[in-house]
């Protein structure tokens, strides 16, 4: 969901300035007790984007569980000071690998419900309900069979006392067949299971075809700040470690030229002096936010 709320944005930044920021929603902490948590890897990475978009700083943890490793990135006042930078231009993607991306509706996007939990709910009611129905169809088989038997033999036998009664001029009276009710039955409930369990099925189908896939790509994001100063964020999204450059293309699509003085803001060192910006982003979210100021 992270993944998909970052490419939304991608697309939002004219839409975005003071009086009408766009909010690709609250913070999520790294506390497993949560019903939606993330790795602190990804907590770094979520608070460093949402700083660049200029997306609003809301919590969504518990501040009663929050662990320390999360307190120390949500109090990092370099990165605040990014994200509220007066300027409140919101970052753009100036260089990226990642496949085009359409933004829509999505149920697994639904803020009421927690979508993961609810399809793997669904999925173990309709797992149930099949194993439920499983029995009764076999009864039902069952029923019906040994009924066909005790049908033929009871046309047999009716058959020649009826010609007995012709003989004797006695009407013959047919047996009742007691499997029918139950047959009935069985049928029933068993048409019953199965349209429920087909609607079922459908629908699980659905939901699981449509749920978002994470592309393994990365990106990095820029925003101009207030006295020439440029904030980069620097994301991997792929599940192995990648080594990320932003080149001199990539330097001049944020604004950029020549060499730079570069800050890291999440280590709060000085990097140094260079025309290009690089490092090597940790798997599964790894991340890195810098101020480039020009030197």
């Amino acid at each position: 969901n992270l993944y998909v709320a970052v490419r939304t944005n991608e697309g939002l930044a004219r839409y975005a300035g003071p009086g009408a920021f766009n909010d690709p929603d609250m913070l999520v902490g790294s506390d497993p007790s949560a019903a939606v948590y993330l790795t602190p890897l990804q907590v770094q990475a979520q608070f460093s984007l949402w700083a660049v978009m200029a997306s609003p700083l809301l919590l969504g943890a518990s501040l009663l569980h929050m662990k320390e490793s999360d307190l120390e990135v949500y109090l990092n006042a370099e990165a605040i000071a990014i994200n509220q930078d007066v300027l409140g231009q919101q970052g753009n993607v100036v260089w990226s690998n990642c496949p085009p991306f359409e933004p829509r509706d999505n149920w697994w996007m639904s803020p009421w419900s927690m979508p993961y939990d609810v399809a793997v709910m669904w999925t173990k009611a309709l797992t149930a309900l099949l194993a439920a129905t499983l029995p009764a169809a076999l009864l039902l088989f069952r029923t019906l069979f040994s009924s066909a038997v005790r049908g033929g033999n009871t046309g047999s036998a009716s058959k020649t006392k009826g010609d007995r009664a012709k003989a004797t001029g006695k009407a013959s009276k047919q047996p009742k067949n007691r499997g029918t009710c139950m047959g009935c039955f069985l049928w029933s409930a068993l048409l019953v299971c199965t349209f429920f369990s087909s609607l079922g099925a459908g629908g699980l189908v659905w939901i699981w075809t449509t749920r978002p896939t994470l592309d393994a790509c990365q990106q990095v994001w820029a925003r101009t700040l207030d006295g020439g100063a440029t904030a980069l964020c620097l994301i991997n999204f792929a599940s192995v470690e990648v080594g990320v450059v932003c080149d001199a293309r990539c330097m001049a699509a944020a604004g950029l030229q020549g060499e730079v003085r570069i800050r890291d803001v999440v280590r709060h060192v000085d990097v140094g002096v260079s025309a290009t910006v690089s490092t090597t982003l940790a798997a599964d979210g790894g991340s890195a936010l810098y101020r480039i100021e020009r030197a």
